[in-house]
């Protein structure tokens, strides 16, 4: 059995998987920032920091319009799921200057966009915000 059907093959009690959720999760976030394009994920790496240097919290709704802006120039990615690997490099030291532009605050709001169906979203508090 494969890596990738061992990840969805459902216990006795047919509802969890053999892998635990968060580490399920964990590695599906790793595997499509991974896969991102790299000129996305450099760009939109400088739109995160755009942020951080203008916000003291923000959210994906916030980063929404700018990653738009990207996309309005050609520079988009196969899969939007690669925003939440992007958010934890945002949050890590492997950000260009080696330091990390926010972190998660533990805490969480809906989402503002309608389509997202008040989602709860993490919010992210700036390490970088400048007045």
């Amino acid at each position: 059995m494969s890596a990738q059907s061992e990840l969805f093959t459902l216990t006795n009690d047919g509802y969890r998987p053999n892998v635990p959720s968060a580490e399920a999760r964990d590695e599906a976030v790793d595997r499509g920032y991974a896969n991102a394009h790299a000129q996305w994920k450099a760009e939109a790496l400088k739109c995160v920091r755009r942020l951080a240097l203008t916000l003291r919290e923000f959210t994906i709704d916030d980063l929404d319009p700018l990653l738009a802006e990207l996309a309005a120039r050609g520079i988009t990615t196969h899969n939007q799921s690669a925003r939440a690997g992007l958010m934890r490099t945002a949050a890590s030291k492997n950000t260009p200057e080696g330091q990390p532009y926010c972190r998660y605050s533990g805490r969480d709001r809906p989402s503002r966009r309608v389509h997202m169906h008040a989602t709860k979203l993490g919010i992210y508090e700036s390490l970088i915000f400048q007045e």
